[in-house]
């Protein structure tokens, strides 16, 4: 069973500063992960309580929330891509573009578009159709 899952928890109305926590459910004090920051990783499969501390006490979220293997070790891969009007990828108003497919792996992606030393020119994330190729 891989330990993937992610909890990531948003927080208002509570004095800063904030310590975080989270259990899997069945839970005792001692079960209790804190953090200060809002972000759990690496967490097995099930369902955790959520919650912050006041104090020395944690105060539990009512519900819980379910934690699957949601994220995947291997790298996403091109299923597609494509460059129109090319021709022109340049200057102050470049008319180029760069669409492409991406599967697998752990959405969002983040695609960069680098120039032939490596350097990232453009970068994108979730919706990257990159119509700027300035190089």
């Amino acid at each position: 069973m891989l330990a993937n899952g992610k909890i990531e928890l948003t927080a208002s109305g509570i004095p800063e500063p904030i310590i975080y926590g989270i259990a899997k459910s069945p839970y005792t004090a001692a079960d209790v992960i804190s953090s200060t920051s809002p972000v759990f990783s690496f967490l097995a499969p099930g369902n955790y309580y959520y919650g912050y501390y006041n104090g020395a006490n944690f105060v539990s979220s009512s519900s819980t929330i379910a934690v699957a293997n949601q994220y995947v070790t291997t790298s996403p891969s091109f299923t597609a891509y494509y460059a129109t009007r090319y021709a022109y990828c340049g200057g102050t108003d470049p008319l180029g573009r760069v669409t492409g497919s991406l599967s697998g792996g752990n959405k969002p992606y983040n695609v960069e578009l680098l120039n032939s030393s490596n350097v990232v020119v453009q970068a994108k994330a979730n919706n990257w159709i990159i119509y700027n190729c300035n190089f």
